[in-house]
């Protein structure tokens, strides 16, 4: 049996990120977690989707995951999500239903590196880092 992990080997795209990383700066590792969660549960949705004969519904989720995905540099699961919308499209449920499988695989493996990433981050110093959650939180 062939192992799948290693077809998804640095999914993100470090450049991509870094550059996100000085447009938006202190905010960053937040707005990447609202990324996040749409990379944790879109492909959970398409799959749904298309096991209930939604495969329109899968489609369009397809095509929004494959947008977020490319936004902050997941190329390899982007294009999978491609594939995805492609089979929802054409209607090949059986294949769609596999393809969907290995995105859930992606998508798994993309939240892990995310929060690698951002748990290595290092926008403000420890103390200020804590301030500011103090201030945000009401403490």
């Amino acid at each position: 049996m062939m192992n799948i992990a290693t077809g998804y080997q640095e999914l993100l795209n470090p450049g991509r990120l870094n550059d996100m990383e000085k447009e938006i700066s202190e905010d960053f590792c937040m707005i990447l977690r609202h990324y996040q969660d749409g990379i944790s549960s879109r492909p959970i949705t398409i799959m749904r989707a298309i096991r209930n004969g939604h495969a329109e519904e899968g489609a369009m989720e397809s095509h929004s995951l494959k947008s977020i995905c490319l936004q902050i540099g997941l190329k390899h699961m982007g294009d999978l999500a491609a594939k995805l919308e492609a089979l929802c499209q054409s209607g090949a449920i059986g294949q769609a239903i596999l393809q969907a499988e290995e995105l859930i695989h992606s998508s798994s493996i993309a939240n892990l590196e995310i929060s690698h990433y951002c748990s290595t981050m290092n926008l403000l110093p420890t103390g200020e880092q804590e301030a500011k959650a103090m201030l945000h939180n009401g403490a």
